[in-house]
């Protein structure tokens, strides 16, 4: 015996609905983005209006020290940590990559949930957080895009 909220006319028109409905909705769609021309004027703007407050401090540990375009449609950070390498990793008793996933987390909850990152999510703008020790030594890279969403 199959159990079913609805008979199968008005199941099929429920999903009808559904499929019309995020059509009409926001839902963007590449035809709705901007040009990447445009994209990348706007990424120029923001870069030049970040840039003569840089290097800023963004905690003891963390400053910004560059914001760059970088690829089609995205944003780089650049930030130097006050301290080794090493010191990091010993520190925080973790593993760079369990470091690394780590800050990921935060890094896309702030991007997919801050109202002030709303331009890049609707105009499928990358963003990208570099971070090097204070020898400038890698530590890593976190890329989010709206699809990490």
């Amino acid at each position: 015996m199959k159990i079913g909220l609805f008979p199968k006319t008005i199941q099929f028109k429920a999903w009808l609905f559904v499929i019309i409905f995020s059509g009409a909705s926001g839902v963007a769609y590449a035809s709705d983005l901007i040009s990447h021309e445009k994209a990348g004027e706007q990424i120029m703007l923001i870069i030049a209006s970040l840039e003569p407050n840089l290097p800023q401090k963004v905690d003891s540990m963390t400053t910004l020290i560059a914001v760059e375009s970088f690829g089609v449609r995205g944003i780089e950070y650049k930030y130097v940590l006050g301290t080794t390498k090493d010191k990091i990793l010993n520190s925080s008793g973790l593993s760079l990559s369990a470091l690394t996933a780590t800050v990921r987390v935060g890094t896309v909850k702030q991007y997919c949930e801050q109202e002030l990152m709303y331009w890049f999510r609707d105009n499928f703008v990358e963003g990208k957080w570099s971070y090097v020790d204070v020898n400038n030594q890698e530590l890593f890279v976190l890329r989010v895009n709206p699809n990490d969403c």
